[in-house]
């Protein structure tokens, strides 16, 4: 039979291709990705068209236009229920983020103002705004993003020693594990080893906590399962955010 998979875990596959789509936006704006990987890229997110206000055009007739502007740097973040640094807002721009789960900010070469993705079923859509000193703040470089993981691993020590518990109670230990014998969507060859490697342990951890989260493991207490409940949305946040530096442009 097959393991069920749960809307958390749907979730962190889908942020796994956006990323990988982000890596991809960032490679293409240096000239260094063929027009078949981006829209090979585009097509695992269902990203057919983005809508702006100049109407509706191909992810490639996008790209172009964003590297007509001078743009040259794409942002994943991928912001969550009280967890939404790294936005550019205003505040419809971010709520549509949070209920997608994911955005990609592409800075202007002067860094004032991004065109924000964000998808929005059917279509993707595309908003011009502002870029807020405070969401560039956010954003974490590859070196903290590695540094707070790890922290948060030896931290959150206890809670990950449950998650085998949780998963195997609700029958998601074998679509963890099934996720994780997966490899990464295709990549472009200018993402380091470095990156590569942050962005596989921050998948499988976002992935574990996501599977625990569905029940209160091994708690035996309210206290316990609150408690337990708090580090797994933590592990949760610090995964996502290590996964969006791992595919973001410096």
């Amino acid at each position: 039979m097959t393991a069920p998979v749960s809307a958390p875990l749907v979730a962190v596959r889908r942020a796994i291709d956006v990323a990988a789509l982000t890596a991809w936006i960032n490679a293409s704006l240096a000239g260094g990705a063929s027009a078949d990987d981006v829209s090979d890229a585009a097509d695992a997110v269902g990203l057919r068209q983005v809508r702006g206000d100049g109407g509706r055009q191909t992810p490639l007739l996008e790209l172009a236009a964003l590297r007509g502007e001078g743009r040259r740097r794409a942002v994943l973040v991928l912001p969550a229920p009280g967890d939404v640094l790294g936005l550019t807002g205003p505040a419809a721009v971010n709520r549509q983020a949070l209920r997608a789960g994911a955005a990609i900010v592409i800075s202007a070469a002067d860094g004032a103002s991004a065109a924000v993705l964000v998808p929005d079923e059917p279509d993707w859509a595309r908003y011009d705004v502002a870029l807020p000193p405070a969401a560039v703040a956010a954003w974490p470089t590859v070196r903290q993003a590695r540094s707070e993981f790890a922290e948060a691993i030896t931290h959150h020590a206890d809670a990950i020693g449950d998650l085998d518990v949780a998963a195997d109670t609700q029958g998601l230990r074998a679509a963890v594990l099934a996720a994780d014998d997966q490899p990464l969507p295709p990549l472009p060859p200018t993402l380091d080893a470095e990156r590569r490697a942050l962005l596989g342990r921050a998948r499988l951890v976002a992935l574990s906590a996501a599977a625990a989260a569905v029940d209160d493991g091994a708690s035996v207490s309210a206290s316990e399962a609150s408690s337990r409940a708090r580090h797994l949305r933590e592990l949760g946040a610090v995964s996502r955010r290590a996964i969006a530096a791992a595919v973001s442009g410096s």
